[in-house]
């Protein structure tokens, strides 16, 4: 997940005016980047908010591999269709949507504030990537941030993916409205079983403490679509953190 993650503060205040922050920012010389002297290998260096990027012990993302099987309570996802903006951070593509959409997971209720495509997948399975993924972040009242993964893959044309191409401004640091709106729930798979984990934002400074439910199913996308996609992403993938001694739980159940 990108977007100028700050770290979480008393009430979360931070990090919620970070993440409700209007898409037209200016990043022409961002601080860091996917590659380069201000790439992954040395966002730990560049700013001393940063450190966890190379000092946490719970970083995002992971292979989701050898992940121990039970049968979770299932988590909530109360999606609905809303008014929304779309725009090139600098980092990637990213929709702000108008609340009403929501995660209750293990009885706390988490606001969808916003989704964003990687490309290629941060996450992998058993080493292997898809050719992008989708992150939904959600924050609850206390601060705490939750974001569902969901991995993309080639296979029929995706509509909802289509109507937000086609809305993409051709610029970095522009927004568009979404005329019609968009329904978080259409970008979902049928199975909605979940690897889960706890982990940190894939961006600076890499805040730990998210909790991390990656969906097991993909969605399918076109061909056309996921070359669009990568066109506009540029490759802005973390690569894969160490595990370290972290459970890592397969939901069993839908």
């Amino acid at each position: 997940m990108f977007r100028r993650p700050v770290p979480l503060v008393a009430g979360g205040a931070l990090v919620l005016a970070l993440l409700l922050t209007p898409i037209a920012l200016p990043a022409a010389s961002p601080r860091w980047s996917y590659a380069g002297e201000q790439g992954p290998e040395r966002w730990g260096s560049l700013d001393s908010d940063f450190a966890a990027c190379a000092s946490g012990h719970q970083q995002s993302p992971i292979d989701l591999t050898a992940a121990a099987p039970s049968d979770l309570p299932d988590p909530q996802i109360a999606y609905q269709a809303s008014a929304g903006r779309i725009g090139d951070t600098g980092h990637g593509v990213q929709v702000d949507l108008e609340p009403g959409s929501w995660l209750t997971l293990d009885g706390t209720p988490y606001a969808l504030l916003q989704f964003h495509f990687h490309s290629p997948s941060e996450h992998t399975i058993n080493g292997s990537s898809f050719p992008a993924e989708l992150h939904f972040v959600h924050r609850a009242e206390t601060g705490a941030l939750a974001v569902v993964g969901v991995f993309i893959t080639v296979g029929a044309e995706n509509p909802t993916v289509a109507a937000l191409l086609s809305a993409l401004p051709g610029k970095v640091g522009k927004e568009a409205r979404l005329a019609e709106g968009v329904d978080p729930a259409a970008l979902l798979p049928a199975d909605r079983r979940t690897y889960r984990y706890a982990g940190s934002l894939t961006t600076p400074p890499c805040t730990e403490r998210v909790s991390w439910l990656v969906m097991a199913s993909p969605i399918q996308v076109s061909r056309t679509q996921i070359s669009a996609l990568a066109r506009a992403l540029h490759g802005n993938s973390r690569p894969v953190q160490p595990r370290q001694s972290r459970p890592l739980v397969l939901d069993t159940s839908p």
